[in-house]
């Protein structure tokens, strides 16, 4: 069960069976409708400016439909050239295949977000950054497609029984792209630029814990520890582990110009379009890369994206399901790749801008606003799973208990912020400006003007979302797509903590730092789980964010790519695996 009710999935397909490259005004059509019908079922119960709102996204609503229609026929043109282009691209591929053996190879792969433009794994901020960075840092540690933490640059690690020491075993034949050697200095040269605030701003978080950094010998680090530090194997595998060449710190250029021991060095970057890279031919694992040329390129729209995965000119992305389906993907003539997803639709407050925000019946009511199911069906093709807390299913802190704590029912969501002397509560959401988020977003103004509450939304250009609502703290409220993590402890750390970014507030959940700290203290997930599934039902109670639903993790593709292995945070694939079959 979820904060839900029953409703039927929209078949967002053309007659043709072509995607309808004008979805984004479909799904505010849809949204609109479903909205208004709501609000007309509310009777009495429903305010007249809800009425009113919900009159007024009606009207958008039918522009947007007209516009919509003009553009059908053009739809469906775009969608045969599609087609057409795919079958050329199938026979260039067979010709290239069939070179002479000098030829090289290029795996051109595509990513939604382009992230400010940031290689630097230690001040990178934006969550979705790891997936451009896979090919030129090489972590301390990775996840395997089974959940399970692996060894990568360290080969092994053990936490002392006391919980006050994490020692780890490197590898001995590793170097950087500069051609300086990978040892227990320079990682400990990255742990410590990592964990400070200053220099570490998208990882210091994650390395709380830890309180010096020593080197033993040539290859083992020993880590003392101020707190437990069961979950640091598993954030070691994150933007924490990545290894950047201590000689290239303070390369001017590090934003754009990763210095690592991957298996690609960039050779090309331009802003906002595509890097560049050349295998590394120093790299010490001989089954990678597999091609000889990696090609990232960014395109933030998901039409072009699948268009240009469909004619050839990307080999492959993030299918965004808020635009297009499965079958539309397939349809073009390409393969589907998917693994459950860690990632979560929510909304963030600012409990200080906001001071009734800071009241946890409050922000109870916000959640008991808005119906889940209606909101995937309406805006996520049905494929964006109900969730009530943190943690989604299929990962080993998430607590069945939770599902339906908060039902969907507004007018009891009404009589709570009533009694909290909160009616009339207004604030204003940022959201990224592209119209599914946009779209989003509204939606979600819209059922919570059921309760009686305003959500104006604010589209805002990428590169403001994190410096408006973490660094400068001017927003009340951020609607995002948190993409998940490696381990459960990086979203508490992230989202939930006094000193978290997502909480640029400050709020302190009663109890949530001592749990968060039980749960470190083993690195056993069966010991952690349990713990974790305690804080879920704290974190259910305080819903210090407003989460929404979790979304299918899925990659479109062409079928002659190898090496499509997605893990559980959205959008992350390891390019530098990839080969053209």
């Amino acid at each position: 069960m979820s904060r839900s009710t029953p409703t039927s999935a929209a078949p967002w397909m053309s007659p043709g069976g072509h995607p309808l490259t004008n979805r984004p005004r479909v799904t505010a059509l849809l949204a609109a409708l479903l909205l208004l019908c709501a609000a007309c079922a509310g009777g009495a119960a429903t305010s007249d400016a809800a009425a009113d709102a919900a009159e007024t996204a009606a009207d958008a609503a039918a522009d947007a439909a007209d516009a919509a229609e003009s553009a059908a026929d053009e739809v469906e043109l775009a969608a045969d050239d599609a087609a057409d282009a795919v079958d050329t691209a199938t026979d260039e591929m067979a010709t290239d295949t069939a070179a002479d053996e000098g030829a090289t190879e290029t795996v051109v792969w595509s990513v939604g977000s382009n992230g400010a433009n940031q290689f630097d794994p230690h001040v990178a901020t934006n969550p979705f950054g790891r997936s451009w960075m896979y090919p030129f840092y090489d972590r301390l540690t990775q996840i395997g497609t089974d959940g399970a933490v692996q060894p990568m640059l360290a080969t092994s690690w053990t936490l002392s029984d006391d919980g006050t020491e994490l020692v780890l075993e490197l590898r001995d034949d590793v170097v950087f792209h500069d051609g300086n050697p990978f040892n227990a200095e320079a990682a400990k040269a990255n742990l410590d630029r990592a964990r400070d605030q200053e220099s570490g701003p998208g990882t210091f978080v994650d390395l709380a814990a830890i309180d010096a950094v020593d080197v033993v010998d040539d290859f083992t680090v020993r880590l003392t520890l101020s707190g437990a530090g069961g979950a640091l194997p598993a954030l070691l595998s994150d933007q924490a582990g990545m290894m950047i060449s201590p000689a290239a710190f303070d390369n001017e250029d590090l934003a754009t110009m990763p210095v690592g021991a991957g298996p690609f060095v960039p050779r090309e970057f331009k802003v906002d379009e595509v890097m560049i890279a050349d295998a590394f031919t120093d790299y010490w694992d001989p089954e990678y890369p597999k091609a000889d040329t990696l090609e990232i390129r960014y395109i933030l729209d998901p039409t072009t994206r699948l268009n240009a995965t469909a004619s050839g000119e990307v080999m492959g992305g993030p299918l965004d399901l808020t635009t297009f389906t499965r079958s539309e993907a397939e349809a073009m003539g390409l393969d589907i790749s998917e693994r459950f997803s860690t990632a979560l639709f929510q909304l963030f407050l600012n409990t200080e801008r906001v001071p009734a925000l800071a009241n946890p019946a409050v922000r109870r009511a916000l959640a008991m606003s808005i119906d889940q199911n209606a909101f995937s069906t309406a805006l996520y093709n049905g494929e964006c799973t109900p969730n009530d807390q943190l943690f989604g299913a299929g990962w080993y802190a998430h607590n069945p208990a939770v599902a339906d704590h908060l039902p969907f029912d507004p007018d009891a969501a009404r009589d709570i912020l009533a009694a909290e002397g909160a009616d009339g509560l207004a604030f204003t959401a940022i959201t990224a400006n592209i119209p599914s988020y946009v779209a989003m977003a509204e939606a979600i103004s819209g059922q919570l003007a059921q309760s009686g509450v305003t959500m104006t939304v604010a589209p805002t250009p990428i590169p403001e979302l994190i410096s408006g609502f973490i660094v400068d703290k001017t927003a009340d409220a951020y609607w995002t797509l948190n993409p998940g993590a490696a381990d459960p402890a990086k979203l508490v750390s992230t989202i939930a903590l006094p000193q978290s970014p997502f909480n640029p507030g400050g709020y302190e959940i009663p109890g949530i730092v001592d749990l968060h700290t039980r749960a470190q203290r083993s690195v056993d997930e069966a010991e952690r789980g349990e713990v974790y599934q305690e804080m879920a039902e704290v974190l259910a109670e305080e819903q210090i964010s407003i989460a929404v639903c979790t979304p299918a993790h899925v990659m479109a593709h062409s079928p002659d790519v190898d090496g499509v292995t997605l893990l559980s945070t959205l959008s992350d694939v390891d390019a530098s695996r990839l080969s053209a079959g």
